[in-house]
């Protein structure tokens, strides 16, 4: 990969971010998100031979970099429990560990 595109990753169990479920009766809960279990690197090239424990691939692509690059980007599919199923999630905060991984969220559904 090209050294210009490549970014240093987290450490497989690392805490990366977290989900903090605000409830609507009040208080929160929160769901850790851990490289290497949750997510990798977005770069397919870097790890592509390691399995995830509790995600799982969603969608590959390309971008102009990856392009230059030679390798393709990818996004995760996590699904959490609500982990107090009888109250009503209210709001989630997506908190970032600003560590050398930086999570991103593209969408975020939920079902009763």
């Amino acid at each position: 990969m090209c050294s210009a595109y490549r970014l240093r990753s987290a450490d497989d169990g690392a805490t990366i971010g977290r989900y903090v479920l605000h409830f609507a009766g009040g208080g929160e809960a929160s769901l850790d998100i851990v490289f290497g279990s949750d997510v990798r690197d977005w770069w397919k090239s870097t790890d592509e031979t390691k399995d995830l424990k509790t995600a799982s691939v969603a969608w590959t692509g390309a971008n102009p970099a990856a392009d230059a690059a030679g390798t393709s980007v990818r996004l995760f599919k996590r699904t959490y429990d609500n982990p107090k199923p009888d109250e009503v999630i209210e709001s989630v905060d997506f908190v970032s560990t600003k560590g050398p991984s930086a999570p991103f969220l593209i969408a975020l559904t939920t079902e009763e």
